[in-house]
């Protein structure tokens, strides 16, 4: 479970610059999660922006798996320096992000893996 929630945050990193979702994307991320990432993408491109990312921490602070097995909740805090850009051009000020959100977590098939399904920002 740990891993599908590292997977989507290096996901989450890869969208914010490459406003694209990669071929590998659903080997951690599905459902509603992918669609509101895939959604933001659109966005940004539409507005010719793109985020880097310039520091990252990430921190999963709970991981509650369901009785039946077939699910699973964490709460995801990270921390982030980003920067935004233009048109291809750099903006002069590094923006500090801190972000807490709930996951659920669907288990794949019969398999011992996770993908994170749902995300839901924590204010």
């Amino acid at each position: 479970m740990r891993v599908a929630v590292k997977q989507n945050f290096k996901l989450s990193l890869y969208v914010l610059w490459h406003n694209e979702i990669p071929a590998w994307a659903s080997r951690s991320t599905g459902g509603p999660a992918l669609a509101a990432l895939r959604a933001s993408a659109v966005t940004r491109a539409g507005r010719n922006i793109r985020i880097r990312p310039i520091t990252t921490q990430l921190r999963i602070q709970e991981i509650r798996l369901d009785p039946s097995y077939a699910t699973a909740t964490a709460v995801a805090d990270s921390k982030q320096r980003v920067r935004p850009y233009e048109a291809g051009k750099p903006q002069s000020k590094l923006i500090a992000l801190h972000e807490r959100a709930r996951l659920t977590l669907k288990r794949v098939g019969s398999s011992e893996r996770f993908i994170v399904w749902k995300a839901v920002p924590i204010p």
